[in-house]
């Protein structure tokens, strides 16, 4: 189950999923 890509990531603190992993 993939997270949105505005939805909050694992990887980044707060940023958002397509900021944070998806660069």
């Amino acid at each position: 189950m993939k997270p949105g890509r505005n939805e909050p990531c694992s990887c980044g603190i707060g940023q958002k999923y397509k900021r944070c992993c998806l660069l």
